[in-house]
């Protein structure tokens, strides 16, 4: 699957998932973001054991997996 958008620097791949990430900003809309989203997800996809992960391509767009067992 690719993502459509912005594309996410490569340096903040690491910090995606992280309650009020260094990685938030506005949107292709200009919305505000809490940073909370994508922490919240990968809480809910980890109790059944799943996981979750970003296969980034910088510029074209960012893609998030799901996994859930």
């Amino acid at each position: 699957m690719q993502g459509r958008g912005l594309g996410s620097p490569v340096e903040l791949q690491e910090c995606f998932f992280d309650k009020f990430s260094a990685a938030a900003r506005a949107g292709l809309h200009r919305d505000t973001t809490t940073g909370l989203g994508l922490f919240i997800t990968r809480q809910v996809v980890k109790l059944p054991g799943g996981r979750s992960c970003v296969p980034l391509q910088e510029h074209v767009g960012t893609a998030f997996l799901v996994e859930v067992a």
